[in-house]
Parts: structure tokens; C-alpha cells; sequence
């Protein structure tokens, strides 16, 4: 389920990938890319950067990997930097920086902010004036870009800070944020928070939705016969129904398939395997959690019915207040999400597909 990077290779997504070139060559500033996980924002955001022909630093902020220090960052940007230097042949360029900024050394064509002497001495600002000046323009990207907000504290670096500083002073850098945690992410920018940097800047805004049914079905058509797979109608539409038209459950599902397992239960056991993996940090957090996403897959999506769900699941009273911090928890990492007449409602298939069954 590896991210495309060529258009030709991307289904379905000829819009967004339009969409994502127009703000590049247009006026605006920063662009803000909104979608739940698997639904193959990174595709679309890299499919883009290649064609728009410009130089462009990608960099994703999962990469971190829980090691939220600034040291950690900046060894992020040094690779970034590097491929900047490749990928574009800037070597003058990185080295015209190198010379006007201390604590950059250049390997090669490899670049890296010093930080084992004096990694204060690399101000993130003072870098992309450098970069400002020494390229025409330049796009940087950043990737599930919500997790920066861990970065922030003593010692540490406020990316928004320096996100306001670019808006505001450095014309030809051009900045992308993808976000699967959504609400997350806008708390992060803060843009209607007026103690935030960056209150009341305008960013463009661009979602990514999950395919409707009948894409979907187009989708995993394709990939069968491409691959000359026999698969009957049913079995797809039995698919396309499970899986809600997210791009990455349907390319698991199909890649499954080709690689000979036929047995369609298994594929979602180990999808649920897969997503049990990735939840057991904030299942581990409180028995709520849990318990507010069993309930909400086995039906019970009012306020009221998921608190006493709980409740005779624990046998105990339950707090409103509890309730309610996790349920808003869990919409800005949009993992559920809030429908009409204020009922809530799973986003991913195989997260509700995991919590029917427990």
C-alpha cells in the first residue's frame, strides 16, 4: 500500500491532483489537505509535487516516530535538505546556505544540520530566508502534519511560529499540511484561536474524500484485471460494501487477493489486526475509548445511548463529562465523526467492523 507518485498510477484522482497543481502555480500561500487515514492523501499530494516541476521539500512528520525532540526534527530536515539537493541538482544552491548559515555541513551531496555540537545554532527561520533566496520558489510539504504539535515546548521548536513567519515574510514558499486527524490539526494552526501565530491567516483548504460506490467498484475491477485475476460481481460489490470506498482498505483487500488468499474473512481478520495494532496507544489510554467505539459499532450512536451502554457494561455510573472527552477526542483524531440529528457514527470500515465483534 506503498504511496503513488505518478499519475498514471493513481485512480480516480484527477481532480485533486489538479487541484493541489492550480494552488502551486496560483496565488495563494499555504494549502490545508484534509482527510481520514487510507484515503490516499499522500498519492494525491505526491502524484502533484512530481508534476508541478518545481523544487519541493516533503517531509513526513510520522517519521518522528514518538521521539518528539528537536534534535529528532532537524535530522528531518537534513534529509529533506538532501533530497532537495538530488532530486533538483541544487548542490550551489545548498552550499550558498551552507556558507551564510553555522551549523550546516554539506557531504556530497548530503547535507546536515549540525546539531551534535551546537544544534541551537540552526535558526529554522534563518534557513528558509536562505532558501527563500536562493530558489525562485519552492514548495514544502508536510505530512500528517498534527504530530508537529508535540514538538512544541522548552527547548523544543513552535513550528507555528515559523509557519506564521513564512506566511508573512517569504513570498516564493509555498507550504502544503495533510492532516488525518483533522481537528487535531486545526488546533494545532490555531487559525481561529487569536493566542495562535497564525490566527486569522487565510489557508486554502482541499478534502479527500473516499471513494463513492461506484468508483470503488471501478477501482478494484481494474486492479483485478490488470493483475488477471477472475473475481465475480459479488464478490466486489460484497467488497465495495464492507470497505466504504477507502482507497487503502480496497488496495489491502485486493493485494490480499493476489497474493492468493481467497478466503474473504481472513483478509478482514488481519485488517483488524492491522488497526488493532495502530489503536492499541489510545485504547490504552482509558476503558472509554473502547467502550465509546463498541458502542457506537453496535448501534448505539446518541450521546445518551453510548453513556449507558457503558454503564452496564461497567456496572457503574457514568460521568457525562467523560463521555464527552473522549467522544470529542476522537472526532479531531477523526476517528468518528458527529452526523445528522447528533448521532456519531465510525469512520474507518474495519475500526467499526473490529468493535461490532468484540
Amino acid at each position: 500500500m506503498e504511496p503513488k507518485t505518478r499519475r498514471e498510477d493513481l485512480f480516480g484522482r484527477d481532480n485533486e491532483v489538479n487541484s493541489i497543481l492550480n494552488f502551486i502555480r496560483g496565488r495563494s500561500r499555504f494549502l490545508a489537505i484534509y482527510g481520514i487515514r487510507r484515503v490516499g492523501k499522500t498519492s494525491v499530494l505526491r502524484v502533484a509535487l512530481n508534476e508541478a516541476n518545481i523544487p519541493y521539500c516533503y517531509i513526513d512528520a510520522r517519521a518522528l516516530e514518538n521521539d518528539f525532540t528537536k534534535r529528532r526534527f532537524y535530522q528531518l530536515i537534513s534529509n529533506c535538505l538532501t533530497e532537495l539537493s538530488i532530486r533538483w541538482r541544487l548542490e550551489n544552491a545548498i552550499r550558498n546556505i551552507a556558507k551564510i548559515i553555522r551549523g550546516i555541513n554539506v557531504f556530497g551531496s548530503g547535507i546536515e544540520l549540525n546539531i551534535e555540537v551546537d544544534w541551537r545554532s540552526v535558526y529554522l527561520t534563518d534557513l528558509l530566508n536562505a532558501l527563500s533566496k536562493n530558489l525562485d520558489q519552492v514548495v514544502i510539504a508536510i505530512d500528517e502534519a498534527q504530530v508537529l504539535r508535540m514538538l512544541k515546548g522548552f527547548g523544543k521548536v513552535d513550528l507555528t511560529q515559523i509557519l506564521a513567519y513564512t506566511y508573512d515574510n517569504l513570498g516564493n514558499i509555498k507550504v502544503i499540511l495533510t492532516g488525518s486527524e483533522v481537528g487535531l490539526l486545526h488546533d494545532f494552526l490555531g487559525l481561529e484561536n487569536p493566542k495562535s501565530p497564525l490566527y486569522g491567516r487565510f489557508i486554502e483548504e482541499l478534502t479527500i474524500a473516499p471513494f463513492n460506490k461506484d468508483a470503488s467498484i471501478q477501482f478494484l475491477i481494474t486492479g483485478f484485471r490488470q493483475y488477471g485475476i477472475e473475481i465475480t460481481m459479488g464478490e466486489v460489490l460484497d467488497a465495495v460494501d464492507k470497505l466504504d470506498g477507502i482507497v487503502g482498505w480496497l488496495t489491502y483487500y485486493g493485494n490480499a487477493r493476489v497474493r492468493g488468499i481467497t478466503n474473504i474473512n481472513e483478509i478482514y481478520r488481519r485488517a483488524m489486526e492491522l488497526v488493532n495494532d495502530e489503536l492499541r496507544s489510545l485504547l490504552g489510554r482509558s476503558t472509554y475509548y473502547g467502550l465509546v467505539l463498541e458502542a457506537i459499532a453496535r448501534g448505539k450512536r446518541r450521546f445518551n445511548e453510548i453513556r449507558e451502554y457503558i454503564a452496564l457494561r461497567l456496572n457503574k455510573y457514568v460521568a457525562p463529562g467523560e463521555v464527552e472527552r473522549v467522544l470529542n477526542n476522537l472526532m479531531k483524531m477523526s476517528i468518528i465523526s458527529r452526523v445528522s440529528h447528533g448521532e456519531y457514527e465510525i469512520a474507518d470500515p474495519i475500526v467499526r467492523m473490529k468493535f461490532s465483534q468484540v
